[in-house]
């Protein structure tokens, strides 16, 4: 399937389904990847394989309207998503990551 394909899929699921949408659509279409809610975030992870980085690479592009709820990435393909992008959610990506300062 070509990536442009694929945008237009997910586009047309955020469109007519939503956020949740998008994360069931995700969750069916990971090969070796998984999808699970951590701290009030959706880390969406690649297992390190490169059969689902297509698919990432698709979401936290700016051609796809799901990509607004991208907040934040830790090395090793994990991507997480909010369902409302929110201060809040950044603090959460930080403490996730190791950085906890309250700047």
């Amino acid at each position: 399937m070509s990536t442009e394909t694929l945008i237009n899929i997910i586009n047309t699921i955020y469109d007519t389904e939503g956020f949740k949408g998008v994360i069931e659509e995700v969750q069916h279409r990971l090969v070796y990847g998984t999808v699970r809610k951590t701290n009030g975030l959706y880390c969406i992870s690649t297992g390190g394989w490169s059969d689902d980085e297509e698919l990432l690479d698709v979401l936290t592009s700016p051609m796809v309207k799901f990509h607004y709820h991208h907040v934040g990435y830790l090395v090793g393909g994990h991507f997480y998503f909010a369902e409302e992008k929110t201060f809040e959610c950044f603090r959460r990506v930080k403490i996730i990551l190791g950085d906890s300062d309250n700047d």
